[in-house]
């Protein structure tokens, strides 16, 4: 780890999307099925890997009758770029993981939030004021499924809906 103020080279690089859009491509391998997972149009990922394939002087995939197939280049680029974005990955979730800063978020339906959680919450925060507490509330069941939480309080007198 270089000393603080010290200068860290990072170049040449090309563009991280290029890297990306190559990743995915090559997982899949399709430019087709490599759009789709990133939202992009299929001419998107064909122009992000021709830009990285520009920048590197070589050729990273055969592209015949609609198909692609990695090069002896492409094959080595792409062992090592699956690495280094797998690590970026994991250091990414360990930041976003990290027992520092976290966040909670509840679920729970207008009368358990009104009658019964009020004073719970206020205990909680008292014990654990490091975590950010969220609170949604979401009447009908319905709503809960498509609604993102950690955790749901209800109380309930039906039967619950599939996925639930």
């Amino acid at each position: 780890m270089p000393a603080t103020g010290a200068t860290v080279r990072i170049e040449p690089l090309p563009p991280l999307p290029n890297l990306i859009a190559f990743e995915a491509a090559v997982r899949h391998g399709s430019f087709t099925r490599a759009a789709t997972e990133l939202n992009l149009t299929q001419s998107a990922i064909s122009r992000q890997v021709a830009q990285l394939e520009e920048f590197l002087g070589r050729a990273l995939f055969r592209r015949e009758h609609k198909r692609i197939h990695l090069t002896v280049a492409g094959q080595i680029y792409a062992e090592q770029i699956q690495r280094v974005l797998t690590l970026c990955a994991e250091a990414t979730a360990q930041v976003i993981t990290h027992s520092g800063d976290q966040q909670l978020t509840l679920a729970c339906s207008s009368g358990v939030a009104a009658l019964w959680l009020g004073p719970l919450l206020g205990r909680y925060r008292d014990a654990f004021p490091a975590v950010d507490i969220r609170l949604r509330v979401v009447d009908g069941l319905d709503s809960l499924i498509r609604a993102e939480f950690d955790l749901a309080l209800y109380f309930l007198r039906e039967v619950s809906p599939a996925g639930l």
